[in-house]
């Protein structure tokens, strides 16, 4: 499959705190085809910007995909690499416009497993409200697949704008719900959304659980999040469906004895804007739960399932 598509570059900000791991599951899964370089090695006087640019411009042509794994290195491709599928997290990185030729890749712990935890250890999720934004559905069918894990009601509000926060959680209180979860791959848990949402719902006495371990010291209720690993993983899993899939797409050019001599590929007839992926380990990778605040919402907790939780404050 891989002699026909060739290679794929990984080009990563080294002093990005996923790079390292990340990088590194996407070389094991493609031995000799993943090829790892680091934004800041340009030779000595020479900026990693010009570097990488004439770079691209001599040997870009030799690889077929193109994983960016840090901030500079993700600049660099918006502006450089047009012609050929590039590859972002959108766990650390959510853009509001990217280029056609770009696919964002959230990757989150399992949805079911973290509403089955979630009920398992705050009784007053069994009433359980979800905040997601208009963009969102298509993301929450997951949710809506599965048998719902001792849950009675849910009660949705999709906003579409962060002013409509406030409404949105006085709507949800006032039908019952004290514990709200947003997707993790949500843009609400970003920007002024968060901003408004932290500093409204202790207002509301709801517990908000968002998408990263951090936001619990923040104000949030509980979280879950993939390891780095994971997070190499299950990218790596993806890149070779993508690439798997993209056969039908390959036309390979041979010249007039039948030897190959080049491809095209219709990268944009299949590649999706956006992916979201699951880590399905039990264990739900990182996760953290504010038993203070817990207790100044007025939320019961269930001791053995909050002994579970890595981090607790």
């Amino acid at each position: 499959m891989l002699w026909i598509l060739g290679q794929i570059l990984v080009l990563r900000d080294t002093m990005s705190f996923y790079a390292r791991d990340v990088s590194a599951a996407i070389q094991e899964r493609f031995q000799g085809y993943a090829h790892v370089m680091d934004w800041e090695k340009a030779p000595r006087g020479v900026r990693p910007e010009d570097f990488w640019k004439r770079f691209w411009t001599k040997a870009g042509s030799k690889y077929d995909l193109v994983v960016v794994l840090g901030p500079k290195s993700l600049k660099f491709a918006m502006e450089n690499v047009k012609d050929r599928p590039v590859i972002y997290l959108e766990n650390y990185h959510r853009l509001s416009e990217a280029p056609p030729n770009f696919a964002g890749v959230y990757v989150a712990m399992d949805y079911y497993l973290q509403i089955a935890r979630l009920v398992c250890s705050v009784e007053e999720a069994k009433v359980l409200g979800i905040l997601a934004h208009n963009d969102d559905w298509g993301l929450l069918s997951k949710v809506f697949t599965d048998t719902n894990p001792g849950i009675s009601e849910i009660h949705i509000r999709f906003i579409r704008h962060p002013s409509q926060v406030v409404e949105a959680l006085e709507d949800l209180r006032a039908v019952g719900v004290r514990v709200v979860w947003v997707p993790s791959s949500s843009q609400i848990n970003g920007g002024r959304y968060l901003r408004n949402l932290l500093k409204r719902s202790p207002k509301e006495r709801i517990g908000v659980v968002l998408d990263r371990v951090s936001k619990v010291r923040q104000g949030a209720l509980a979280a879950w999040e993939p390891r780095y690993k994971d997070v190499g993983d299950v990218l790596a899993s993806l890149i070779g469906e993508i690439l798997e899939s993209s056969k039908s797409y390959v036309q390979v050019l041979k010249d007039s004895s039948g030897a190959v001599k080049g491809k095209v590929i219709n990268w944009k007839a299949f590649l999706r804007p956006h992916y979201l992926r699951f880590v399905k380990s039990p264990s739900l990778g990182r996760s953290a739960f504010n038993l203070t605040l817990s207790k100044k919402l007025g939320l019961h907790v269930v001791k053995e399932c909050i002994d579970r939780f890595d981090e607790k404050y």
